[in-house]
């Protein structure tokens, strides 16, 4: 996931704020101790392997190449100095990019409320790793049926009374395409068409590898999961990120990180209602704690959700 052109607009802050990283020609680990930023999931030379921690101030013989995790932030850089460290400093901009795509699968009209049409829920996103168990959809007023028709590779067809459906293994495709109809005593009501990419080739070996490297380490559970959501976000895997975002926050209900992330893959997968409700719960916990990063960033996400509807104010 490209951050390119957030990336330029955090540069200045971070600059004019000595978070500089000294120019370094040898590898080394600071005297005073590691204050890790990362994990090397990928290297290209002998100075690293995967699975090294990267320490705050170490020096790195340039050109390094390689490829980290941030730990504190859902992210994955390729380094070539200690200088590209600083993007794992910087928080993630909240994604609009359900205002920028109208009619994308993240449509901020998602809510549980009934709709006219059976808007699908869940999975969340648009780009799976696998083909998902289970799918939930808007129910629609009046409704009595729901008629599901899955195309791909192979059609298959299903039905439902409830707006949700346990689904049989659908392997062996590229593409999933969900439509979704509802009937009132054989009367069309109002229908919806989602298209979901499985993730596939070299990008789902990376992602499964860089998992299996994960839970090979000898870190924290915490430390863990930060890693794994930078995996999932750097491949687009938000159905993925919400999962074990949604267990990190029951895990550790009383971190305003774990409930600020959640809020933000919530906004960014258009449950505006589950973003509120997260990024309330971090903003008093923030505020309790003195946390002001965390504080500001909640108060960010409920700013831009109060100001759904006015799109100017809301693509960057």
């Amino acid at each position: 996931m490209s951050n390119f052109r957030f990336q330029l607009a955090f540069a200045v802050l971070f600059l004019t704020n000595g978070l500089l990283y000294p120019a370094a020609t040898h590898a080394s680990t600071p005297a005073s101790g590691c204050q890790e930023v990362a994990r090397v999931m990928q290297s290209s030379n002998d100075q690293f392997k995967a699975g090294d921690k990267i320490c705050r101030n170490q020096a790195i013989a340039s050109p390094a190449r390689i490829r980290v995790a941030c730990k504190a932030v859902r992210r994955v850089v390729l380094v070539e100095s200690l200088r590209d460290l600083y993007q794992c400093d910087q928080p993630l901009p909240l994604v609009r990019r359900c205002v920028m795509i109208p009619g994308a699968p993240c449509d901020p009209m998602r809510t549980r409320l009934s709709q006219n049409k059976p808007l699908l829920l869940r999975p969340y996103g648009v780009t799976l790793l696998s083909a998902p168990s289970q799918i939930e959809w808007a129910p629609v007023t009046d409704a009595d049926r729901y008629a599901i028709t899955i195309l791909g590779e192979r059609t298959s067809q299903l039905s439902s009374t409830e707006p949700q459906l346990n689904l049989p293994k659908l392997e062996g495709r590229n593409t999933l395409q969900f439509v979704i109809e509802a009937f009132r005593h054989d009367q069309l009501l109002g229908s919806s068409n989602t298209t979901f990419n499985l993730l596939g080739g070299v990008q789902a070996k990376q992602v499964n590898a860089d998992l299996a490297l994960i839970d090979q380490l000898p870190i924290s559970p915490e430390e863990k999961t930060s890693l794994r959501l930078a995996i999932f976000s750097e491949a687009g895997l938000l159905d993925n990120a919400i999962a074990l975002s949604q267990k990190q926050a029951q895990v550790q209900p009383n971190n305003p990180v774990s409930l600020r992330q959640l809020g933000d893959l919530m906004l960014e997968a258009g449950w505006l209602d589950e973003a509120t409700d997260a990024y309330l719960k971090a903003k008093e916990i923030a505020t309790k704690l003195r946390n002001q990063a965390e504080l500001e960033r909640s108060e960010a996400g409920l700013q831009l959700i109060a100001n759904f509807g006015t799109s100017e104010k809301l693509i960057p």
